[in-house]
């Protein structure tokens, strides 16, 4: 991550959020519960990804189990702690505790009220931005053995997400 500024210095957004793919269910419970995904109501790993205005993809974090949520998951990475001044960052709902100048995410709605009519069209407008990170993962997802269930040995599973992730940049390269 210190090298972050070096190896992108083209780079003023980056765009970050987590992806989910379906894995067996595994036999042993206490694997059974930690890969088991409340949102996707699925046996899941999770990789965190960051990606630019261009759809490249900058960084990919390791596999680890789907039970674990995104801003946990950032929190460990300390991806934070790297980000530089002048990048700005852009986020899903699920990052809520997330605060600094340069990061943008949308509003939730708050218990027992609801969004003013500004802050509902100030949510679109950063979803909508947003959307070129689904697109990205998307891009790392057409790689089938990324987003259908790996159903070889344990173990090689996660080897599947960086290069996915190197042929989506790859592509965007040639294109």
């Amino acid at each position: 991550m210190d090298e972050f500024p070096a190896f992108f210095p083209h780079v003023k957004n980056s765009f970050m959020d987590g992806t989910q793919r379906p894995v067996q269910r595994p036999k042993d419970g206490r694997n059974r519960k930690r890969c088991h995904s409340g949102k996707k109501k699925a046996h899941t790993r999770k990789n965190l990804v960051s990606s630019d205005e261009n759809k490249t993809v900058l960084l990919l974090s390791p596999t680890k189990n789907g039970r674990v949520h995104d801003k946990k998951r950032m929190d460990k990475e300390s991806w934070m702690e790297f980000i530089q001044p002048h990048l700005m960052c852009r986020f899903d709902e699920g990052f809520q505790g997330l605060q600094g100048p340069n990061v943008t995410r949308p509003k939730k709605k708050p218990k027992g009220t609801a969004l003013t009519h500004e802050k509902k069209e100030q949510n679109r407008t950063i979803s909508g931005i947003r959307m070129i990170n689904e697109h990205a993962m998307a891009g790392i997802e057409r790689l089938c053995s990324t987003s259908h269930v790996y159903r070889n040995r344990k173990g090689r599973d996660d080897a599947f997400m960086l290069p996915a992730s190197a042929l989506r940049n790859f592509h965007l390269e040639c294109t």
